[in-house]
């Protein structure tokens, strides 16, 4: 966000910031708890296993464009490498869940 030029694209971003941590006007929970309350209602414990090759070099490229200073390197990576996937991704696990059973309250 320090690298955009105009308030109004730092608020918009920020304001997404605010939704994903679950503390902007109409979001009361975190992104995170949400996924961790659906995987406990899919039964899925907490594991813990080391990141991919893959993912570690995902989150690497994201931080390097980020850390450019020209902001639209940074908007690309997070539009295009984080937000763009996220329907796709969990629409395909909601389905998935869905057809085994589980209702929409567990999957919320």
């Amino acid at each position: 966000m320090s690298h955009l030029n105009h308030v109004d694209d730092t608020k918009h971003l920020l304001h997404n910031v605010l939704e994903e941590l679950g503390v902007d006007e109409h979001h009361s929970i975190a992104h995170t708890v949400l996924q961790q309350e659906m995987l406990h209602n899919l039964g899925v414990g907490h594991i813990i296993e080391p990141p991919l090759p893959q993912t570690t070099a995902l989150i690497d490229r994201m931080t390097h464009y980020c850390a450019n200073a020209d902001p639209l390197c940074g908007l690309t990576a997070l539009c295009l490498g984080a937000e763009a996937i996220v329907p796709m991704l969990y629409s395909a696990v909601y389905q998935a869940a869905r057809g085994l059973g589980y209702t929409a309250a567990q999957l919320k």
